[in-house]
C-alpha cells in the first residue's frame, strides 16, 4: 500500500551506494579489459574466483563454519559463468556507461520475470520501484 511506504533514509542511502558501485564495477572491467593487459576469459575466471572466495570468507565469518559440496546447483553456477563472460567480452566493443545500463537493464527483466514465473503478486508500488530503477 502506497500509505505504508515511508522513506527509509539508510534504505535510499544503501540503494546509492550499491548503484555507485555497480557503475564504478563497469568502469574498472572497461579498465582492465581496454588495457589488453588480461582477456576477458582470464578476467572473468579470476573475478569470479575472488568473487567466490570472497563470498566464502563472508560466509565463514556468519557461520563459522565452511560447507563446500559438490552437490551444489551447477545450472546457477554455469548461467553465473555464461552472463559474466558475455559482458566481459561485451566490454571489449562497448562503453562502460552502455554496458552498466545493459547489465541493471538485465537485472531488473530477470527478477521481474522471475517473480512473474513464481506468481509473485506485483503491487502498485513494486512496478513503480522497478521502473525508477
Amino acid at each position: 500500500k502506497m500509505k505504508d511506504f515511508v522513506l527509509n533514509t539508510k534504505l535510499l542511502n544503501l540503494i546509492c551506494i550499491s548503484l555507485f558501485f555497480l557503475g564504478l564495477n563497469s568502469i574498472f572491467c572497461k579498465l582492465a579489459l581496454s588495457s589488453n593487459f588480461i582477456d576477458a576469459f582470464t578476467f572473468t575466471f579470476f573475478r569470479l574466483l575472488f568473487g567466490a572466495i570472497t563470498l566464502i570468507l563472508i560466509y565463514f565469518y556468519k557461520t563459522k563454519k565452511i560447507v563446500i559440496s559438490i552437490k551444489s546447483n551447477w545450472l546457477s553456477s554455469f548461467t553465473l559463468f555464461l552472463y559474466a563472460i558475455s559482458f566481459s567480452y561485451a566490454f571489449l566493443n562497448i562503453d562502460a556507461g552502455l554496458g552498466t545500463l545493459i547489465l541493471f537493464a538485465v537485472v531488473q527483466v530477470v527478477m521481474v520475470v522471475f517473480s512473474l514465473f513464481y506468481k509473485e503478486k506485483l503491487s502498485f508500488l513494486k512496478i513503480i520501484i522497478v521502473l525508477l530503477f
